[in-house]
């Protein structure tokens, strides 16, 4: 999410690779391994366009309205969550370290500063209050803080964290 509201919140991928993923079983069910490798390519390379198209639209985002790009620093995510076959799934098909890259080199190219951040707690803490605390997402994707009542959606929080955190390290 970015700092003036817009969503890059994923469905179309999600809903195109669960939709591949159907597809890779029932080839495989009937022996069509050729066919599966054939379409891990072009699924990698639609993963890549959209990576591309994302990247471009941040990065315009950004020049125009002469701000700065922070993101998570990812390294290391797959070790530090645990979920469903499902969400590991979705998780290794969206290639999060390409799309940052993309954004590194168009911004350099733009001239647009990328500041990443330790991504730690940024989703359970009150950007109002500042109380950290794993209650404060009962539910998945909305916050509310178990301190001072704020709530809203749990990405948009995340986001005006992660800001925060770059304001901090930029020494604004």
């Amino acid at each position: 999410m970015l700092s003036n509201n817009i969503f890059f919140d994923g469905r179309q991928i999600r809903w195109r690779k669960e939709r591949w993923a159907e597809r890779r079983k029932a080839l495989q069910r009937v022996g069509r391994l050729s066919r599966v490798k054939k379409e891990a390519g072009r699924e990698r390379r639609w993963v890549r366009y959209i990576n591309h198209c994302i990247s471009r639209r941040i990065v315009e985002i950004a020049k125009a309205e002469s701000k700065a790009i922070a993101l998570e620093n990812l390294l290391g995510i797959r070790e530090r969550t645990k979920g469903s076959k499902k969400f590991n799934r979705m998780m290794s098909g969206w290639n999060l370290r390409e799309l940052a890259s993309f954004i590194e080199y168009k911004a350099a190219l733009q001239g647009v500063p990328v500041i990443y951040v330790d991504p730690k707690e940024t989703s359970k803490t009150c950007p109002k209050c500042g109380n950290v605390s794993r209650y404060n997402r009962k539910k998945q994707g909305w916050f509310k803080c178990t301190k001072c009542g704020y709530q809203s959606d749990a990405d948009r929080v995340g986001a005006i964290n992660i800001a925060a955190r770059a304001l901090d390290a930029l020494g604004a």
